[in-house]
């Protein structure tokens, strides 16, 4: 285990500066991508919040915070006290529910209200919140496009969506899918909310969180799990449509049916995603191997998104998938980690509408680290020192480059993506660490429960 506490210490110590080391070790795999039909998303009713609950007070303690220099880059001006480190990179000027009192619920009822008040909230997690069997269980309808192993993920057809017929109609059909009926259901949070967890408390299992239309929301310090794994169509984890300033730091997600986090249907404006856990260790797979496909999906209209020193595991796909909808994506992928644990997964797909910078990242045991079966759009990789010199243009500053080690190539030269428009938003870049330093920093900090 990272002696995290030390190296908090010393990388506060220090500047964090690009780098133009590049070390690559490297053993060549052969695979081939996994073909999945893409298809819309569940639809999520919105409805009305009741009435707001008045418990203000935290049931016990108080609330621990430390700092650590892999989150600053952006204002902490106007962030509760309770959130730790600033935002950076296009989300940088999220400041979710800002001084409001914090507020702590202890129901399930308590939960959903605060999330879905007009107000701003500052809403704390002292507690592990279970929603499965909260709305009883249901059957439906749908197919097994991916056999019949008992590790195998079924798809759902719910609201008549018809994925099955449309994507996979050779799949054997199945008439009576059993699955909770919290998971298709998202949790509504609205407009400048604050949603973080004390210590390791923040649970969140059995339901995730959708944020649509919304301004202004932070979420820090929770875990999301169990959200029907065995069924794709069961559930989103966090779902974005038309969000706008969002940061979402330090969450660890796991065990979810459909995607860990998806960014879609409208525009998605300035989000940073950082320091997160996507977990693809799970029951139900796929690949009908304990490993997730469906871990990260951005293909929002004109989206702007960073995503840094965040941790991929056990991961088989989509990891992330940029583009594919039709609209256009720009993501600045920077300081991740990417750990492969078997012979077919793959990382990224960029489709079309997808642009995307990726920069001091270190990518093990992958040996698809770009998928192009379905497709490949504009991709720029720091694979070299003249490369590197050229985000200079529009990070003001060389790009870190990108250390590969058992993995296959990961080359995008695609000039265009620095001549996108969208980098103009882009208030607060992040520093780059070198990619070679990191590892051991992501994934001993990536995910909830940390502080």
């Amino acid at each position: 285990m990272v002696q995290v506490a030390s190296i908090i210490l010393a990388l506060a110590a220090v500047a964090q500066v690009a780098s133009k080391d590049f070390v690559v070790r490297r053993t060549r795999f052969h695979g081939h991508g996994h073909g999945h039909g893409h298809g819309p998303g569940p639809v999520h009713p919105q409805p009305q919040p009741p009435h707001i609950p008045s418990q203000k007070s935290p049931p016990t303690g108080n609330i621990t915070t430390v700092s650590f220099p892999t989150t600053s880059g952006g204002s902490c001006s106007g962030l509760s006290p309770l959130v730790v480190g600033c935002p950076m990179g296009f989300g940088a000027k999220a400041t979710g529910g800002g001084n409001a009192t914090p507020v702590y619920p202890q129901s399930l009822h308590d939960l959903t209200t605060y999330l879905m008040s007009d107000e701003p909230q500052v809403i704390v997690l002292t507690k592990e919140f279970n929603f499965i069997g909260s709305e009883g269980k249901a059957t439906g309808h749908g197919c097994a496009p991916w056999g019949s192993a008992p590790g195998c993920q079924v798809a759902l057809d719910l609201k008549n969506k018809r994925w099955c017929d449309t994507y996979e109609p050779k799949a054997p059909k199945l008439n009576s899918i059993p699955y909770d009926a919290a998971g298709p259901v998202a949790m509504t949070l609205k407009s400048h909310k604050t949603l973080i967890g004390k210590g390791s408390a923040g649970v969140i299992r059995g339901k995730g969180i959708r944020l649509s239309g919304v301004d202004n929301v932070i979420i820090q310090n929770i875990k999301i799990t169990e959200i029907n794994p065995k069924t794709v169509w069961g559930g989103d984890a966090i779902d974005l449509a038309g969000a706008s300033n969002v940061w979402i730091d330090h969450v660890t997600i796991s065990q979810i049916g459909r995607q860990m986090i998806v960014a879609h249907e409208r525009p998605n404006r300035d989000v940073t995603i950082s320091n997160v856990h996507l977990d693809g260790a799970t029951p139900y797979s796929s690949f009908c191997n304990g490993q997730q496909y469906w871990v990260a999906k951005f293909s929002g209209t004109d989206d702007t998104i960073t995503l840094s020193n965040s941790y991929f595991s056990k991961f088989m796909g989509r990891a992330p998938q940029v583009g594919g909808d039709g609209g256009s994506t720009l993501v600045h992928i920077i300081n991740n980690v990417w750990e492969g644990s078997s012979s077919e997964a793959h990382a990224f797909e960029v489709l079309k509408g997808g642009v995307v910078l990726a920069e001091g990242n270190y990518v093990a045991n992958t040996p698809l680290v770009v998928d192009k079966s379905n497709g490949f759009f504009s991709l720029y990789t720091a694979d070299s020192s003249s490369k590197a010199a050229a985000c200079n243009k529009v990070l003001g500053r060389d790009c870190s480059v990108n250390v590969l080690e058992d993995s296959e190539q990961f080359v995008g030269d695609k000039m265009a993506v620095l001549s996108a428009g969208d980098w103009k938003s882009l208030s607060s870049v992040p520093k780059a660490q070198a990619a070679g330093s990191i590892r051991d920093k992501v994934v001993g900090w990536a995910g909830y429960g940390k502080f």
